[in-house]
């Protein structure tokens, strides 16, 4: 017994004398690009088994190469031997770190007896851009043509004799609009925005709801419309209850502005705003009467000027060569907005909904992306589509925004270190060109809307034809703080099959993941070109096995 007991001793102090340092952490993540921490922190682990083991002292070695560090020479700082047991959120305490250098650093330990475990394998950060001097992109933007037309016409409408001396919360205000078309127009889209909470039918089939929203909505009902007569209803519901921001002094009429747009297969616009084609009545059954009419979009009765509609999700690219042998390569990228970026038509990085949310008015951050291997000698292209995101979404039940407003924006700096040592930089400026991609509709709340019939393949891959497309608006300067993001962006972590699939009338069907998710569909599907497909999600069902919907925006 005396001769086991002394062997496990022995292999317990092996144990211990073999331990190190294991898990480095810069900032909490591993091998990180982009860091503008001027003192970044290193957290590491230990791969001790051993009983009673702790840590009494380390030492940390930073040095500006793999090599000098492997030799034992820390040019930049070392820690030297510090007392303590402290392994998380030690913060560098060397000379001042360069903008874009990549620094290499270990960690050695000492047990509670005083040995010295193995040092750990070499690790590293770089840093991102830590003054704004280092920025020499533009904010960039695609200005739609069409917006200033889609506006222009709409008023604020309501019952005649509704006014703001009579009206009360909860009362109704109906309106009504007969459309006659010649054939089935190639697109439609329905932009409301109301006093209150409103619900529209086309045709007496159901087009969406939504509580008292402060920005125009977009509803796509070119599948609902039909050649001949088409009757389009909308139903609002005078706000009641508090608001926030508080309302004009006075109850407010059950008023709503909105355009009817529709798209001809030839490229033809036909706009219907809300004016005196409309009808209007305070009660179900009451006869229809013209609409009492505002002058201006920004009648302060009605809470001041609502904004703009909202945009499609914007291309924007640019074509550029590559002459050398390319040694690195780092995009720099970051939106008021939410933004994916491709090079030579494949996606930059695996973040999902990037930048991440913050207060706008004050920050945005900024991604930081290692594309050497993405680049090619000759002819190259970066693209990137900017959505609402974040950004340019209602936030909580009232649809406010950030003391930033739209219109959505991006930046990206795409800089070449050359192996000569020569470097070049591509960055977002008026040089871009931008368009309308085929997301129509992207806000984080509402949804989105796809049309695969505005798909221009090739568009972000050198030798497009781009000379249809406007060249990208420079935007205003952004007055925030631009920082690099401190945390992992969402990224996809696995797929998922429907457990079962529950096909209920009218050509609906209920697909049950088993459980509640945060992600998006991936749906095949075969139909006649225009044939419109309507996703909706709910995390429980009704008694009668549809989706429940209520407790969502």
């Amino acid at each position: 017994m005396q001769r086991f007991s002394r062997l496990a001793l022995l292999i317990s102090v092996a144990c211990v004398i073999n331990a190190k340092p294991v898990h480095l952490r810069c900032n909490y993540r591993t091998n990180p690009l982009g860091i503008d921490t001027p003192k970044p922190n290193f957290s590491w682990q230990s791969d001790a088994t051993g009983r009673n083991w702790t840590q009494s002292a380390y030492e940390i070695q930073v040095a500006s190469s793999a090599q000098k560090l492997a030799s034992g020479k820390a040019d930049v700082w070392t820690s030297g031997k510090i007392a303590s047991a402290e392994s998380v959120s030690i913060a560098y305490g060397g000379p001042p770190l360069g903008s874009r250098r990549r620094y290499y650093w270990t960690v050695r330990v000492w047990d509670n007896h005083g040995r010295a475990a193995s040092a750990s394998e070499s690790s590293w950060w770089e840093m991102g851009l830590l003054t704004s001097s280092d920025w020499s992109a533009k904010w960039i933007r695609w200005q739609n043509p069409e917006a200033a037309e889609d506006r222009a016409a709409m008023k604020w409408i309501w019952p005649a004799g509704q006014d703001a001396l009579k009206v009360t919360s909860g009362s109704h205000g109906y309106f009504h609009v007969d459309v006659d078309l010649a054939q089935k127009p190639e697109r439609a889209a329905l932009f409301l925005i109301a006093r209150g909470d409103w619900q529209v039918t086309v045709n007496g089939r159901d087009a969406g709801e939504k509580p008292h929203w402060k920005e125009f909505d977009r509803r796509d009902i070119g599948g609902l419309l039909v050649p001949g007569k088409n009757s389009i209803d909308v139903t609002v519901t005078a706000a009641a209850g508090p608001q926030w921001p508080p309302p004009p002094p006075g109850p407010v009429p059950a008023a709503f502005a909105g355009l009817l747009k529709i798209t001809w297969a030839d490229g033809r616009i036909e706009r219907i705003p809300s004016s005196e084609r409309w009808q209007a009545r305070s009660e179900p059954n009451a006869a229809w009467a013209p609409a009492g009419i505002a002058g201006e979009l920004s009648d302060a009765r009605f809470g001041g000027d609502p904004g703009g509609l909202p945009q499609p999700a914007a291309l924007l690219r640019r074509e550029f060569a590559v002459e050398k042998s390319v040694a690195k390569a780092r995009l720099y990228a970051t939106a008021l907005g939410a933004y994916e970026t491709t090079i030579n038509g494949v996606r930059v990085g695996r973040d999902e909904l990037t930048p991440g949310f913050t207060d706008y008015s004050k920050r945005v951050q900024y991604q930081t992306y290692d594309v050497t291997d993405m680049l090619r000698n000759g002819t190259n292209a970066i693209g990137a589509m900017l959505g609402e995101g974040w950004f340019a979404s209602g936030m909580a039940w009232t649809a406010e925004h950030f003391n930033v407003l739209p219109p959505t924006r991006m930046m990206a700096q795409l800089e070449i270190e050359y192996a000569d040592g020569t470097r070049a930089a591509v960055v977002s400026d008026g040089s871009w060109k931008a368009a309308e991609s085929p997301i129509l509709h992207s806000e984080i709340y509402a949804g989105e809307t796809y049309d695969a019939r505005l798909e221009k393949p090739g568009w972000d891959k050198a030798g497009f034809d781009d000379r249809a497309w406007t060249a990208a608006v420079v935007a205003d300067p952004y007055s925030g703080e631009i920082s690099s993001e401190p945390d992992a962006p969402p990224q996809i972590v696995k797929e998922m099959r429907p457990e079962k699939v529950n096909a209920l009338a009218n050509r609906t069907y209920v697909f049950d993941m088993g459980q509640n998710i945060v992600g998006w569909v991936r749906l095949n599907v075969r139909g006649e070109r225009g044939t419109s497909v309507r996703l909706r999600f709910a995390e429980i069902l009704n008694p009668d096995g549809t989706i429940y919907t209520k407790n969502l925006r």
